[in-house]
């Protein structure tokens, strides 16, 4: 008798085959292994399917046993028999069919009478008998001989699992030499955790400070600032001006003013420009290993936040002034032709002798002193770019414990609004399995 024992999940419509299943289960007990079925749960309960679904995964075998009756249906249709099969042949369990021959003799019970489900039937008999190991029966005793055949057969064919008696799965031989190998293994991991720990104390420990602190400070002064202008009207126009501007100049200037965003962005570049070239803070960056061992192949990354800019000394002179996004004003334009005109009036006055010399006073006065904030809005700003994503990396060959290494005098910093927040530091050297990582503060106030 062999060994290791089989669950066989059997399948079939119940009332019709009701006989036929307890066959095979006696069968199947009698070749000392274990019949699983729809016994143990109800078939049309949705919760119980889940239960089937287990029960079948946990099977090795699967035999179907199909009748002249389809069975029950379950909400998508398809009987649950059929259900199971179809799950079996999704989970790759070997599967054994059993067709009750279409031309035996039946009783009523036995038939189905619903149209429909005969159909049903019909394409679920072509399903199985496609299958290799499919074979027909005649009465219960033919059926019971062709599944003692066919069991062991598949056994032999295509072993899984199975099961096995707890006491036979491992000899006390193996027991014993898994215990000692267990001891074993707990011996060597407490001596590896030893020597492990005496590895880590002795790791380079590099530290970043900047400018010989924890924290960059940056002092910061709003310079002139633009703000967006008010729109332009027509009737605004003194009349005097009314021969040197147009609707159309009008409509174009309000139509090109910038947005809020653009304002806020400009102002950001010339504050940052007018401190790049005038009072940029170096940055002296100090790398200190406090390990006990020598540290190679140094790589420090610091990512800088984005209310501060960081480029190298020498990107200064390549950093352009910005461009007023404030269109010229119309009014001013046409006040400058209109000034002009007045000029070369009197220069023809001057040059026929006309006593037009006193017109200074004949002209009214153009009042643009509502335009004043204006022009000077315009002038003395600036624009500037970021350079290098605000990410600074540094590389050493190596530094020898208790050392610190300066780098000074190539980077530079400026600040692009007020704000506190992070430098993130990432250190990674030969030495060191992970890379470490920590942050240092930084205020522009």
């Amino acid at each position: 008798m062999d060994e290791k024992k089989y669950q066989v999940f059997v399948s079939s419509t119940y009332v019709d085959l009701v006989d036929a299943r307890n066959k095979i289960i006696e069968t199947i007990l009698s070749l000392y292994h274990f019949p699983v079925g729809m016994e143990m749960f109800s078939a049309d309960d949705s919760e119980q399917w889940e239960i089937i679904q287990e029960t079948i995964n946990i099977s090795d075998y699967y035999v179907i046993i199909i009748g002249h009756k389809y069975g029950s249906v379950a909400a998508d249709g398809i009987s649950y028999t059929e259900k199971e099969y179809d799950y079996a042949k999704e989970k790759g369990l070997p599967i054994l069919a059993f067709i009750r021959d279409r031309f035996v003799a039946t009783l009523p019970h036995e038939r189905e009478v619903d149209i429909e489900k005969e159909q049903k039937l019909q394409k679920f008999i072509e399903k199985a008998t496609a299958n290799k190991m499919c074979d027909f029966w005649y009465n219960i005793d033919d059926l019971a001989t062709k599944v003692a055949i066919a069991l062991p057969k598949i056994f032999r064919r295509t072993p899984q699992i199975g099961w096995i008696r707890g006491d036979e799965a491992i000899s006390k031989e193996v027991s014993k030499e898994l215990v000692s190998l267990s001891t074993e293994n707990r011996q060597l991991r407490t001596k590896l955790e030893y020597l492990e720990s005496q590895i880590i104390k002795e790791l380079p420990d590099i530290r970043v400070t900047i400018n010989s602190s924890q924290i960059v400070e940056i002092n910061h002064t709003d310079l002139a600032e633009i703000r967006v202008p008010e729109l332009l009207k027509l009737e605004d126009v003194s009349k005097q001006l009314e021969p040197f501007i147009t609707a159309e100049d009008i409509e174009s200037y309000n139509k090109n003013l910038p947005s809020e965003d653009v304002i806020k962005k400009y102002n950001e570049e010339s504050n940052f420009y007018e401190y790049i070239n005038n009072e940029p803070l170096e940055l002296n960056f100090e790398i200190i290993n406090k390990g006990n061992t020598k540290a190679n192949d140094i790589f420090v990354t610091l990512d800088f936040p984005d209310f501060v800019r960081v480029i190298e000394k020498d990107d200064i002179v390549d950093i352009n002034q910005p461009s007023n996004p404030i269109p010229s004003n119309p009014i001013l334009k046409a006040n400058e032709k209109y000034q002009k005109s007045l000029i070369d009036h009197r220069i023809g006055a001057i040059m026929a002798g006309s006593p037009l010399l006193g017109l200074n006073h004949a002209f009214p006065e153009v009042n643009f002193s509502r335009y004043t904030n204006l022009a000077k809005l315009h002038t003395n700003l600036n624009y500037s770019s970021s350079v290098n994503d605000n990410t600074v990396q540094l590389r050493l060959n190596n530094l020898i414990h208790t050392r610190m290494k300066n780098i000074s005098g190539d980077i530079v910093i400026a600040p692009l609004r007020k704000g506190s927040g992070k430098i993130n530091v990432t250190i990674i050297c030969e030495e060191y399995k992970v890379e470490s990582k920590f942050t240092l503060n930084i205020l522009v106030s």
